[in-house]
């Protein structure tokens, strides 16, 4: 696959530029031809370092106007529509997705697309969407979805930013006055006469350093945890130790267990049977916990056992509720109610750690300054005393 610049001229005489994404040039001038008499076709360079993808402002503006679009217009009709008026990153998807709908159902071809234009939840959800029965509404709820996500990481993402730019800073600072300026004024003339000693200074600076190593080691463990449950050989592992350490569960495993969980109560709020719901949400789920628990239940229900036995993501309390919900309606919304669960915890975790971040930043940022401080200005005094004696 290449991309064309494509310069065409319409009948009403001006001029559209825009990107197509083609096997071969004819196929380009093809699907060019559509729109317009061609003035000019050009392929782009091959070379590209990385994709970067429709942004999260970018994929909103896509599902909200094909939701739209699609209400009332098939979605070749749709797509081919966007494309004469969007440009960039929007018109690639458009183009792409019009290519696979020649042999995938939609919500199928979106998720070939995938990543970067569509992350997992995104997906997730126009699939359960979709076989809830309308796709529009699985664009438009995807889109909500991910504005939510979007507003709740933009509030709490700006501490987040300053808190850690804090602590690097410090770090900073920290390892320059110890290990660049001291070593340069006490090898100065002037002190090296006064006999100024403040050796006594160092377990501190050094303290600093250390649980500040220690701290960023914690956070990389972390970071590397959550990457490592995107891999499924070792993403139930990876769930595992991520179960156990609270504020980052609910940080990590709450936003996904809240798409799964929303999507299963559509299917079923829709009359879809909760075998073949729970089939369909097991297939939409990321590889983890949560997904073996669904697969689990669906062996339950194949030997006569309670479902909801098998989720063990769920508290007691929710296993609970769920065992007692003697009809579809009822487990949809014990479904939905848990859902949201999900997503005020995902809030809370990220606006907690977001707080705690800062806090860290800002103490390692007054204990960056008192040491700059002490070791710029106690030398001096020191000497000075020592002088006048």
């Amino acid at each position: 696959m290449a991309f064309y610049k494509i310069v065409v001229k319409r009948q009403d005489g001006k001029k559209d530029n825009f990107e197509i994404e083609a096997e071969t040039q004819k196929q380009a001038e093809y699907e060019a031809l559509r729109k317009g008499m061609i003035v000019s076709i050009k392929k782009k360079s091959d070379f590209q370092l990385w994709e970067t993808g429709m942004s999260p402002a970018e994929r909103n503006t896509f599902l909200y106007t094909l939701a739209t679009l699609t209400g009332a217009l098939s979605m070749n009709d749709a797509l081919f529509i966007m494309q004469q008026n969007f440009s960039g990153n929007i018109q690639k998807v458009c183009a792409k997705l019009s290519r696979l709908l020649a042999t995938n159902e939609p919500q199928d071809a979106i998720e070939k697309i995938g990543q970067p234009n569509f992350p997992p939840p995104v997906i997730a959800m126009i699939k359960a969407g979709a076989s809830a029965g309308s796709l529009p509404d699985a664009l438009r709820e995807a889109a909500d979805f991910e504005q939510e996500m979007t507003t709740i990481k933009k509030e709490s993402g700006k501490g987040m930013y300053q808190a850690i730019g804090a602590f690097i800073l410090s770090a900073i600072i920290i390892f320059i006055v110890m290990f660049k300026v001291m070593p340069w004024m006490m090898e100065s003339p002037l002190l090296s006469a006064m006999n100024v000693d403040i050796s006594w200074l160092d377990p501190f600076g050094n303290a600093a350093l250390y649980s500040m190593l220690v701290l960023f080691s914690l956070f990389s463990f972390f970071t590397l945890l959550s990457i490592f449950r995107n891999i499924p050989a070792i993403s139930n592992a990876a769930d595992s130790l991520i179960i156990k350490v609270p504020i980052y569960k609910d940080l990590v495993l709450s936003k996904m267990n809240y798409v799964t969980i929303y999507q299963l109560s559509r299917l079923i709020e829709k009359g879809i049977p909760l075998k073949v719901a729970l089939s369909k949400t097991t297939e939409n789920t990321q590889a983890g916990k949560l997904k073996s628990n669904l697969q689990a239940a669906i062996n339950n229900l194949n030997e006569g056992k309670e479902w909801s036995d098998a989720m063990e993501t769920f508290s007691p309390m929710d296993r609970a509720g769920l065992r007692a919900s003697t009809d579809a309606t009822k487990i949809s919304r014990t479904l939905k109610d848990l859902s949201l669960q999900y997503k005020n915890t995902y809030q809370r975790a990220v606006g907690r750690v977001a707080t705690t971040l800062f806090f860290i930043g800002m103490f390692y940022l007054g204990v960056a300054a008192l040491l700059l401080f002490a070791y710029t200005t106690i030398p001096v005094l020191d000497g000075l005393g020592n002088g006048l004696q």
